[in-house]
């Protein structure tokens, strides 16, 4: 049991150390440096970004569209870091005991 609780502190220490770091890279850094999560919640969002192109027939349309992608990518960002902190801060508390 304790092996387990050792574990799910590193783990839930590993989950908000990414998250910090995270959204240091992504908001703070004046150059572009490539954090995974970053891109995942991106690429979600830019596929579903696609789907709703192929249904605008003008190049207007999709533009307008298209100027509140990242924006929308960015306000994104911070639901999913809060989640994951939680996570990994209830993790580190549960093995708290």
């Amino acid at each position: 049991m304790i092996l387990l609780r050792i574990f799910l502190f590193l783990f839930g220490l590993s989950l908000a150390g990414y998250t910090f770091i995270s959204a240091a890279r992504t908001f703070v850094l004046p150059r572009s440096a490539s954090v995974k999560l970053t891109s995942l919640v991106f690429h979600a969002v830019r596929k579903l970004f696609n789907m709703a192109m192929k249904a605008l027939p003008t190049y207007e349309q999709r533009d307008s569209l298209m100027a509140i992608y990242a924006p929308l990518s960015l306000l994104l960002m911070v639901p999913t870091w809060l989640f994951i902190s939680t996570v990994g801060f209830a993790c580190m508390f549960w093995a708290m005991g």
